[in-house]
Parts: C-alpha cells; sequence; structure tokens
C-alpha cells in the first residue's frame, strides 16, 4: 500500500491515478475539512490533519508514503512550521 499525502492537489490527484493505473493499492491522506473531493482510484481515503497526535494510525499498513502535503498559507510562521515540517 502506498499512502499519499496532498492526494486532492493537482500533484497528488495525478499520482494517485497513475498508481493505481499501474495497479498498486493508493491510500490517498486527505485534511479534515478539505473542500475537495478524495481520487476516485484511491483505494481507502483517511482524513487527518499533519498536526493530528494520531496521525501515525492513518499510516497502518503502509509500505511506502509520497508526502505532498504542505501548507501554502498561513497567518504566521509557526503555522508552517506545524504543518510543513512537524508533520
Amino acid at each position: 500500500m502506498i499512502a499519499v499525502t496532498g492526494a486532492t492537489g493537482f500533484i497528488g490527484r495525478h499520482l494517485v491515478a497513475r498508481l493505481a493505473a499501474s495497479g498498486r493499492k493508493v491510500r490517498a491522506i486527505v485534511r479534515p475539512g478539505s473542500r475537495r473531493t478524495p481520487p476516485p482510484e484511491a483505494h481507502d481515503t483517511r482524513c487527518v490533519a499533519l498536526t493530528d497526535p494520531h496521525l501515525a494510525g492513518a499510516f497502518e499498513d503502509v509500505d511506502l508514503v509520497v508526502h505532498l502535503a504542505g501548507c501554502v498559507r498561513a497567518r504566521a510562521v509557526d503555522e508552517f512550521t506545524r504543518s510543513n515540517v512537524d508533520g
């Protein structure tokens, strides 16, 4: 199983489709409150924030993680750090 964070983004959506088309099982990792729907090609979807203390549970039974999620707008530097570094 391959997990893709940022699976609803431009690159993530295309990667999920490509991996699924090649026969791989893909788990879409999607942030809570996302207005975009998960890629239909994903084998399953987990809705979890990168800053969630239970984040590790979304990666059970995963062999590989492709990390494409990230914060692109924030009110303060620590908000970027929490999502893009700590997550």
